[in-house]
This record gives structure tokens, C-alpha cells and sequence, in this order.
């Protein structure tokens, strides 16, 4: 009995609702209706699986209509590798430096060895050096005077080429001809300025084999031919890459038709005629002639100067006229 004396006091407390107490006037039997649950509708935004909204810790958080919230598949790319770029041809050609002194060789000095004179430093001075084409072999491809029509004539061994001799005070250039054949001095640059200059001077005896003979109405016997090169006149180096003929360094800008040597690219020139005795010869630029494109010289330009021996192409009896040559150059200058 105490204890249900003991909570008889507490029954009020101990069955009271757990919610508020209803309003006053309200029924007794309060309806609470059971919770309902809601279907999203996922065209609305911020709806579960709507695209037009991303939902937060408070609900629906404001996503621009224009931006769409990036899928997996949609992830950008890898940009793909640039193209290469183009090669660029880079030109090794240099301008000569200025020419200090007249005198290119008097060939006192051997100092290129016995077949090749040199001059220059090779560095800061204007440089470079004797040439002759086609060089030699030595090579001995028959005889002259062999005793088949005279007897007793004396026998001569042939051998094809020029040969090249710096150490008798002067250059002596000698050989049997039987193609295009020549001999000249080169730079170790490839554009020199000899425009305070009126002209070339060289000192030149000995003989051309050819005798009388003649091509066309040009009589060939004793001449060599004097060819001043320069760029306008020279072959481009654009030419040489397009055609595959390689990358010279070169400040050329002719472009020849068919090829480097078919006279569409030829440096202007002047006959020169050689005597037994020797003579000091002076070749003014305004004298070199029939170059093209450009038929004068430009001496600003020059890229080498060479002599060419009188055509191959001369015939006999319906076979070429090789023939033998024995020249001695010396004193090769510029002239004011």
C-alpha cells in the first residue's frame, strides 16, 4: 500500500505525454496523422537525381542553368602532341673579310705542301687557296708515240687529269686534257668585296696543245679563259636543297633550268692568250663579259676566280682532241 500510496501522487507525471499537451478546445482523441513520404519529382531543382541542381547539407545549393555538372565520360581530353614545326634552313655562307693587301699568291712559300699554295690566316685575314680540276690520279692510260707509225719516235706515257706544283718559285699547272678542265683560287668565305678594285693581274706562260684548232669560228689554240664568279651569277643555295644536290654554303641566287652546269648560271669572262715567253696580264672587271644572268661583274660579290682551259668538245676526224697543257701562273693580284 505505501507503495501505491507512494506513487499515487505521480501518476499525472509518470503518464504524461511525451509531446506538447494540445491547445485547449482541441478533441481529446487527437488524429496525428502518420507521416507521409514524398516522392521527388526530378524535374524540379534541387531534386534527388535532377541535373539541374547538386543538393547540400540544407537542401538545394544554386548551380548555374548554364553549367552542367561534369560526368566522367565527359572529362576533357589530353590535348594532342603540336605539329612539329617546319625546319628552318640556316645558311653557314660568310662574308670574306676585307682584303688587306693586293697580293693574293706569289708562291714564294710552299706552305699547302708541293701541289697546293695557301694564303691567309685561315681566321681573321682573307684566306684560301689554289685548286685545279680534274685533279690527276697519276693513273697512266696509254703512250704517245709508241713506234707504230715512226720509228724510233719517243714514248710518252698519257695520264688524264692536272697536276699541280708550287715549289719552283711559281705554279706550274700541267696534264692531259680530255674534259672540262681548269684550275683557280678559292676563299674560305663565300663573298668577298673587291670593289675599290678596277681588276685581276697574273703573270701566266707555256702552252696550250691545241695548236690552230678552233670551235665554231673561235680559234681555241692558245687561249685560257679567265672567269670571275660572283653571286648573281652562282647557283642558289634554294636550288641545291629542292633539287637534292645538297646545302652548299652559298650566297648564289641564279636557278638554273636543267642543271648546275648547263650555262643557265655562268661568270663572266675574258679570253686570255698564253705565250711561250710569258707576259703580265691585267684584266680590268669592266672587260669580263657574257656572264648570266648577269652578264658584268659585280666585284662586290665575287666568290672565286678560276681559269678554264679551252673546250673538250673539239673535234677530229670524228674523235676528241685531247691535247696537253704546260702553264706557269705567278703574281695572281688585284689592281687598282
Amino acid at each position: 500500500m505505501l507503495a501505491a500510496s507512494a506513487c499515487a501522487g505521480d501518476s499525472d507525471e509518470l503518464f504524461s505525454p511525451l509531446g506538447p499537451l494540445p491547445p485547449e478546445g482541441a478533441p481529446d482523441m487527437l488524429e496525428i496523422a502518420p507521416p507521409t513520404m514524398t516522392v521527388a519529382d526530378p524535374t524540379q531543382p534541387g531534386a534527388p537525381g535532377s541535373t539541374s541542381g547538386e543538393l547540400g547539407p540544407m537542401g538545394a545549393l544554386p548551380v548555374d542553368p548554364a553549367t552542367s555538372s561534369p560526368r566522367a565520360e565527359e572529362a576533357p581530353s589530353v590535348a594532342p602532341p603540336a605539329a612539329p614545326q617546319p625546319v628552318v634552313d640556316v645558311n653557314p655562307a660568310r662574308v670574306c673579310p676585307a682584303v688587306e693587301q693586293p697580293l693574293l699568291l706569289d708562291f714564294a712559300l710552299v706552305n699547302g705542301g708541293p701541289s697546293q699554295a695557301l694564303f691567309g690566316d685561315f681566321s681573321l685575314q682573307l684566306s684560301g687557296g689554289t685548286f685545279v680540276y680534274p685533279a690527276s690520279t697519276g693513273g697512266v692510260v696509254g703512250v704517245v708515240g709508241d713506234g707504230a707509225g715512226d720509228a724510233g719516235a719517243p714514248i710518252t706515257p698519257i695520264t688524264l687529269g692536272l697536276s699541280s706544283d708550287v715549289t719552283a718559285g711559281d705554279w706550274r699547272v700541267s696534264g692531259r686534257v680530255v674534259e672540262a678542265a681548269g684550275f683557280g683560287v678559292f676563299f674560305n668565305c663565300q663573298l668577298l668585296d673587291a670593289s675599290r678594285f678596277s681588276g685581276l693581274a697574273f703573270r701566266v706562260r707555256g702552252q696550250v696543245g691545241l695548236g690552230d684548232a678552233s670551235v665554231g669560228d673561235v680559234t681555241v689554240g692558245n687561249l685560257i679563259r679567265l672567269r670571275v664568279r660572283t653571286a648573281g651569277n652562282d647557283p642558289s643555295r634554294e636550288w641545291f636543297l629542292a633539287t637534292g644536290g645538297g646545302a652548299p654554303a652559298t650566297f648564289g641566287r641564279c636557278t638554273p633550268e636543267l642543271s648546275q652546269y648547263d650555262g643557265t648560271c655562268d661568270p663572266a669572262n675574258a679570253d686570255v692568250v698564253v705565250t711561250p715567253e710569258g707576259s703580265d696580264v691585267v684584266v680590268r672587271f669592266a672587260d669580263l663579259a657574257r656572264g648570266r644572268p648577269e652578264a658584268a661583274v659585280n666585284p662586290a660579290e665575287i666568290t672565286q676566280i678560276e681559269w678554264q682551259l679551252p673546250p673538250f668538245d673539239v673535234i677530229d676526224a670524228g674523235a676528241f682532241a685531247s691535247y696537253d697543257v704546260d702553264l706557269h701562273i705567278d703574281d695572281i693580284r688585284f689592281v687598282e
